[in-house]
């Protein structure tokens, strides 16, 4: 990770995660910022309630169209480690998953909000999921994260822009 002409950027390492988090300890909060991918990314996201020591959080995850995770969708995922994620026992099972419109290269604005175990995601200012987390074990408080993925060797860059974590 990088800061490049004023952007967070991302640059993706052959099959495997990326990332980029600040430890802080929030509680009740939401984080946004602005997501860019260029043509042939396999996706990132946007986390909360990031644990630094073992890699759990929740994240928003976004595939662009055409990648290994769908076309053009949104996840919420639950990351038990840095590398592993399900939700209900189930590996690799996002929390809940909805279709987006293509991404192409535009700028797209993704917002995560935490209140007690409920979970809500905002795509381009409008909510997109909203759940609340049944597991025994909610994430209650946590750092704030940007997130990526390389499913191929191809490598990518992700910008990210206008991180803004409140209460």
């Amino acid at each position: 990770w990088t800061v490049t002409n004023g952007l967070m950027q991302g640059t993706s390492n052959p099959l495997g995660y990326g990332f980029a988090f600040a430890a802080n300890n929030f509680t009740n909060y939401s984080v946004q910022a602005r997501f860019q991918f260029p043509a042939g990314a396999d996706g990132g996201g946007l986390g909360g309630r990031l644990n630094p020591l073992t890699g759990a959080h929740y994240v928003a995850w976004i595939f662009p169209e055409a990648t290994t995770g769908g076309d053009a969708t949104l996840d919420l995922i639950k990351f038990q480690s840095w590398t592993s994620w399900g939700y209900n026992g189930v590996g690799s099972t996002p929390m809940l998953s909805v279709a987006v419109p293509a991404l192409g290269t535009n700028w797209h604005t993704i917002k995560i909000a935490f209140h007690t175990n409920h979970i809500a995601v905002y795509f381009d200012s409008s909510q997109a999921l909203s759940t609340t987390d049944t597991e025994a074990q909610p994430y209650t408080s946590g750092g704030i994260s940007l997130d990526m993925w390389t499913a191929s060797a191809a490598p990518y860059a992700m910008s990210v822009d206008d991180v803004l974590a409140s209460t």
